[in-house]
């Protein structure tokens, strides 16, 4: 796939929005705390007059209360609808280059650019230490439609779903929030054709013995049993 999205070389006069060099005004987010959309990153947005909401100035100036209000702006809504219409090398600009703090995104531009487009490469990706295209289709194509995982029910009756071998997602085959990277290049796929099982916990774990074993019996049994 080709990407025609290429990184911006200078932006000190550049405007975010329309990605033009005109005269611009500088907004910073550098306060916010736990339960914010920003919490521990520091960064900045630069929009010309043209392309400036004309709240805008409010939304970033408010004063600082401390206390709950603290730990997230008040019009933090708006700031991203507004981070969110603007192209994807202005995006790059405020979450990537001009960012820092624990929570920042710490990578090349233009490797962030193709990392939201999904098409920067698998090794590029462990590079970076995020999960590939690669291992998210595979989670989400495989991980559903396989034999292996298992309906796991918690002593407190919660629920999810567990592969013998290291995925896991939500009860009922579904994927998860979390991805789980077992499944790129997982050898042991078998696409689903008995029912999902469902058992407790402890008896998941008698079960994931059982079954690892009887997968590498069948596997080496024709090597080390003698005839």
């Amino acid at each position: 796939m080709t990407n025609k999205h290429n990184a911006v070389d200078y932006y000190k006069d550049l405007c975010f929005k329309c990605l033009e060099r005109k005269s611009v005004n500088t907004y910073s987010l550098y306060r916010s705390s736990y339960g914010s959309s920003f919490d521990n990153l520091y960064t900045q947005l630069q929009v010309c007059k043209d392309c400036e909401p004309e709240e805008m100035s409010d939304w970033f100036n408010e004063e600082d209360t401390g206390g709950e209000q603290y730990s997230y702006y008040e019009h933090e809504k708006d700031i991203l609808k507004f981070i969110k219409s603007m192209p994807i090398e202005g995006r790059e600009l405020f979450w990537a280059r001009c960012s820092s703090g624990a929570s920042a995104t710490y990578m090349d531009g233009q490797d962030w650019i193709d990392y939201e487009l999904g098409i920067l490469s698998h090794e590029k990706c462990q590079e970076y230490g995020y999960y590939s295209p690669k291992e998210k289709n595979a989670y989400k194509e495989l991980f559903t439609t396989c034999n292996h995982p298992i309906n796991k029910i918690y002593n407190d009756k919660s629920k999810g779903c567990y592969c013998v071998f290291g995925a896991s997602g939500e009860y009922g085959q579904k994927v998860g929030l979390n991805i789980s990277s077992q499944c790129y290049k997982c050898n042991n796929y078998i696409k689903r054709y008995e029912p999902l099982k469902e058992m407790s916990n402890k008896e998941f774990d008698q079960y994931e013995a059982y079954y690892i074993g009887k997968i590498n019996y069948l596997r080496y049994k024709d090597k080390f049993e003698v005839s």
